[in-house]
């Protein structure tokens, strides 16, 4: 029977899988956690409460005895999407705090676990030293990536945070 070994290899080092920092394996698991909630809330205000749940929201009052005009079940919906959307500022922030940490955590790693060495090192094999080929070309497109992941979630944190601050900014999401 054939042995499976893990493809993910550091370039020019002997075939045995990479080891993570605790701080970098807490990160991802809290990161994914993070990001999936507050999509669950932009998934749920898209659709269980956009204006056309209004009509939803009266009827049912209706059924139940109540006496409700267009205007007072818009509120009702209205009123639950704030609650959500309450859920998914306090989403941000602690992505925002995440982010940081990952900031900070990157200068507390050792050389060869940070980022920009890695970068580097990858640039380097692949396009000056042009050793393994195939093994710098993909560690430098997955280092690639991780930059790119890390401007976005620098873009989210940077245009949340003024959102969710718009009493102190003055930037209205709703406006």
């Amino acid at each position: 029977m054939a042995i499976i070994e893990p493809t993910n290899q550091e370039i020019g080092a002997k075939r045995k899988g990479k080891k993570y920092a605790f701080s970098t394996r807490f990160w991802h698991l809290v990161n994914f956690v993070l990001i999936s909630g507050s999509l669950f809330t932009v998934l749920i205000n898209s659709t269980l409460f956009d204006r056309s749940q209004r009509t939803f929201v009266k009827n049912e009052l209706i059924n139940a005895g109540a006496a409700v005009s267009d205007k007072q079940a818009g509120a009702v919906t209205h009123g639950l999407e704030d609650q959500v959307w309450g859920i998914h500022i306090y989403f941000g922030y602690a992505l925002a705090a995440l982010f940081l940490f990952r900031l900070i955590a990157e200068f507390f790693l050792t050389p060869a676990q940070r980022l920009f060495p890695k970068l580097k090192k990858a640039y380097q094999a692949y396009f000056i030293l042009k050793k393994e080929r195939e093994a710098a070309k993909h560690e430098l497109v997955v280092k690639g990536l991780y930059v790119f992941f890390y401007l976005l979630l620098l873009i989210m944190v940077v245009t949340g945070l003024p959102l969710a601050f718009e009493d102190y900014t003055g930037i209205c999401a709703k406006c």
